[in-house]
């Protein structure tokens, strides 16, 4: 395929023949994308989703000589934004790993909290990192503690008031307690001493922080005495002035039995609203529930939460939860196991605003129980048409752990079967999911090359490995028409979505033109407002007011086709594998050839013959721009 140039041969060219070729979102499961595989061991990844559709990514790294904090942030189409294996948060030199915290400023920078013990003692310490990977609360971030007790699994949120848009919240456990801070733009403490929640017993342990309006949502469990005493869990809202707000004592959320021991259930938040917790219990049985809390600290359902599930002699466990706030619904995945725990499988639950099960008293079985170790269930809400995207690992043996995934709609009916996700035989663990925009983004520690590497994959909610098409219409709909209407212009991914096998992976289509005429495809850098030429709207533009127009193979003809009777741009030979519209390569042959690279951004329209009465000749279709 040939383009020439309209104007200005060199400048272009020149320009596009720069910039790195940068690694994207894989659509073979066997080749997942790698975001940290330095030597040694990578592991607990975390995600936090980004303005721009992409999505922070975190991980604890051992390259030196202790886990160290590594941060990376990859866009919509899984270009690593930053170095490879990201920049360096906190050096650190502790030999075994504890939880920490990730989250997001309300402008998009990251935020991280997290056990140091570079100064010499094990203290709290967030820090806050720009687009460019910048330390912006400096190379030691802000200690929040002494070093002088134990401290433990810190979180951190934004703070989300007009007053103070930057600001953020900091949890975490501090010997028997649980402290918090609140911290400014800047990092700089915003009151004198952090608030402590005291257990009237035993001890609290942090289990999880979520944003509200101006507050925080914090769960602990509550060690009710001894290491063999029961486990609650309890809620407080902590306001931006460090008042609790749901009494003077946390909320019980669960105490009706007990936490198996080492869990930490996580929530949801809702901002301004509900937030909904989930867990299992050890006792009475091994048991799923979830609970919803309003504003007000008010249970929305029964006193220790909903069960997912109610068919006597099946256990459950690890639920992990997705909440819809458009239906205010619940979605709830878990490892589903027979009495005596010899086999296992994967199900999932929909629960309404009233607590009600909606996909029947057992759930919908994703996997029915066998031989094979369900492990790490993960659920994704889609909130436009209320599918779900459920991930899970299924091992026949030890380090042998494929992830896969299923695509459930909204009545839980598996609408797409089971589909590899990553299909490399190794041992995997701490599966993270985060929803970036309109597709599912994962994070493992995959063990397929040493003792653990952090990957991701893309999946979009038909089960494809990839992230949706990234075409972003404008100049739509395109001027009428000798048919009464405007021809439009859309696009999709071939086989990727951006460079591989020789094409840029994006097929164009033109529909609603007119029957027998000719048409042909432009393409330009930039986009601009609509120039009257014609009877149409002609909208693109390059850098010295270069374009392209696209002709059939090795000639200078005009046009690449015609519309047939459907009004459906059919090509010449040879311009689409398909018949219809055309596939844009990513090598533009030319009088100064130039290749479409990773990260570019083309916009593109149709020219093709139209005669309207008392009008012109010719018209244009709507237009696409497509990141690549």
């Amino acid at each position: 395929m040939n383009a020439t140039f309209h104007t200005g041969l060199s400048l272009l060219g020149s320009l596009l023949l720069a910039g790195p070729a940068l690694a994207q979102w894989s659509h073979d499961p066997g080749v997942n994308l790698p975001v940290g595989d330095a030597a040694s061991d990578q592991n607990q990844v975390k995600m936090v989703s980004t303005l721009d559709g992409g999505v922070w990514m975190s991980w604890l790294d051992g390259i030196g000589s202790g886990w160290d904090v590594r941060l990376q942030k990859l866009d919509r189409p899984g270009n690593e934004l930053l170095s490879h294996n990201g920049v360096l948060v906190a050096d650190r030199s502790f030999s075994s790993t504890q939880d920490y915290g990730l989250g997001m400023a309300h402008n998009g920078d990251a935020l991280l909290a997290y056990r140091d013990d570079s100064s010499g003692s094990t203290e709290i310490v967030a820090n806050r990192v720009d687009a460019t990977g910048g330390l912006v609360w400096g190379s030691g971030g802000v200690a929040l503690t002494g070093g002088t007790g134990f401290v433990a699994a810190p979180k951190i949120v934004r703070l989300n008031l007009i007053s103070d848009p930057e600001g953020a919240m900091v949890a975490w456990t501090e010997n028997a307690e649980v402290k918090i801070m609140r911290l400014s733009a800047a990092g700089v403490p915003q009151w004198a001493t952090p608030v402590t929640l005291t257990a009237p017993t035993g001890s609290y342990l942090l289990s999880d922080m979520r944003a509200g309006s101006g507050d925080v949502v914090i769960s602990m469990v509550h060690q009710t005495g001894g290491f063999t005493s029961p486990k609650h869990l309890v809620a407080q809202m902590i306001d931006e002035n460090g008042a609790p707000q749901w009494g003077a004592t946390p909320i019980a959320i669960f105490d009706g039995g007990s936490l198996q021991f080492g869990n930490f259930p996580s929530m949801l938040k809702r901002t301004g609203s509900d937030s909904i917790f989930t867990w299992y219990s050890s006792s009475p049985a091994l048991q799923c529930f979830v609970q919803k809390v309003d504003s007000a600290g008010v249970e929305a359902w029964a006193h220790n939460g909903v069960a997912v599930a109610d068919v006597a002699g099946q256990l459950r466990v690890n639920p992990h939860a997705s909440y819809d706030s458009s239906s205010d619904t619940v979605y709830v995945t878990w490892k589903e196991l027979n009495g005596s725990q010899s086999q296992s499988g994967i199900s999932a639950q929909r629960l309404d605003t009233t607590g009600n099960r909606l996909w029947g008293a057992a759930g919908t079985t994703i996997e029915p129980l066998g031989t094979d170790d369900h492990n790490m269930p993960r659920i994704l809400g889609r909130r436009s048409d209320g599918s779900a995207i459920v991930v899970w690992s299924a091992s026949p043996g030890f380090g042998n752990d494929p992830l896969f995934g299923a695509v459930l709609d909204p009545v839980g009916a598996v609408q797409v079967l089971r589909f590899d996700v990553a299909s490399t035989p190794s041992g995997k663990a701490r599966l993270a999911i985060e929803e970036s925009t309109d597709f599912a983004v994962l994070a493992w520690s995959d063990a397929r090359n040493d003792g653990g590497d952090i990957y991701a994959q893309a999946v979009n909610f038909d089960g494809v490995l990839e992230a949706p098409f990234t075409g972003v219409p404008f100049c739509s709909p395109g001027n009428t028409n000798s048919t009464g209407q405007g021809a439009q212009l859309t696009g999709d991914w071939i086989t990727g979505h951006g460079i591989s096998g020789g094409l840029a992976d994006v097929h164009l289509e033109v529909t609603g033109g007119p029957a027998g005429q000719l048409g042909y495809f432009l393409v330009g850098t930039e986009a601009q407002a609509g120039i009257p030429i014609s009877n149409g709207q002609f909208c693109l533009v390059g850098t010295g007011g270069i374009f392209y127009r696209y002709n059939v193979a090795g000639t200078n003809m005009n046009s690449i086709g015609g519309f047939d009777a459907s009004g459906t741009l059919v090509n010449s030979v040879g311009t689409s594998a398909t018949g219809t519209g055309f596939d844009v390569p990513s090598r533009i042959a030319g009088l100064v050839p130039f290749t479409i690279m990773a990260g570019d951004i083309w916009h593109f329209q149709c020219w093709y013959r139209d005669t309207l009465a008392g009008g012109g000749s010719s018209n244009f279709s709507s237009a696409l721009s497509v990141t690549f």
